[in-house]
């Protein structure tokens, strides 16, 4: 079976003459419980392109070397996390355009901004007699969520913890306020963005600096995302599918079997016999 599979992955992969690459999207998947990496190539219909060993430089770059120069010369944008590896293989790769190619997903920025709220919320915690620390404990995941999406009651609670958790108060108002940047409410972006840092920093607070200074670092990326409108959410599923293949599978004996199949359900190839 597995022999019938790769030749008809190799019949597939053969009569691809035309890949539509104008939004790539790249991320990395475990394979196994060794914590082996394979990094995936896919565009934005949910196609993947490329498969390569590894999570490295190298690995993207084999990805990307496998695609045809011409359909490349096409590519729009490539979004990705926050790996250096990667950025330096795109960089190494599509030269000066990379810098107008990259773009970091919402997601990472997000998730690294309320990371550092809970940061600081647990600090405000320590901080705290044991009796009003349990009860603000009890609305920890009240800081961590879209304000805007809060009821009535739930904002009600913030409040009145905001006089006990007053650095969490200010991290959450930063948070709320990346929310509205991401969201095109201000008018410049890139200038909201470092106004957003230097507030961060003004703060004194370690983990909204640590933030600040990966926004600024990564800054014409997060633009480039905001600009561009894709994210990396179709990589996210494509990797989520690719774990699901593994898992109805109950593993799969070795490495290029599982790149195999994921080529097999993802690649939409055709391996029909041709007559």
């Amino acid at each position: 079976i597995d022999r019938i599979i790769r030749r008809g992955i190799d019949r597939g992969l053969s009569r691809r003459w035309k890949v539509d690459c104008r939004h790539l999207h790249v991320d990395e998947t475990s394979i196994s419980t060794r914590r082996e990496y394979i990094t995936v190539l896919s565009n934005h219909a949910g196609m993947v392109l490329a498969i390569a060993d590894g999570r490295s430089r190298d690995s993207l770059i084999a990805c990307l070397s496998s695609i045809p120069i011409q359909w490349l010369s096409k590519t729009r944008s490539l979004s990705m996390d926050m790996s250096s590896a990667y950025i330096r293989a795109a960089h190494d790769f599509f030269g000066v355009r990379a810098s107008k190619l990259i773009g970091f997903d919402h997601f990472h920025v997000a998730r690294a901004i309320t990371r550092s709220v809970d940061e600081v919320r647990k600090q405000d915690m320590k901080k705290l007699p044991s009796l009003e620390r349990l009860q603000v404990h009890k609305n920890r995941y009240l800081w961590l969520r879209n304000g805007s999406e809060l009821d009535t009651e739930s904002r009600a609670e913030i409040d009145s913890h905001s006089a006990l958790m007053s650095n969490t108060t200010i991290a959450w108002t930063l948070k709320e306020k990346a929310r509205e940047i991401w969201k095109g409410k201000e008018p410049q972006t890139r200038n909201s963005w470092k106004q957003w840092a230097r507030l961060a920093r003004a703060t004194g607070l370690r983990p909204l600096i640590a933030v600040a200074e990966m926004v600024l670092n990564h800054l014409t990326g997060i633009v480039v995302a905001m600009k561009s409108g894709f994210s990396n959410s179709r990589a996210e599923a494509i990797n989520k599918n690719i774990k699901n293949l593994n898992r109805n599978a109950h593993g799969h004996r070795n490495k290029e079997r599982y790149k195999a199949m994921i080529y097999f359900k993802f690649g939409r190839l055709d391996t029909s016999f041709s007559h």
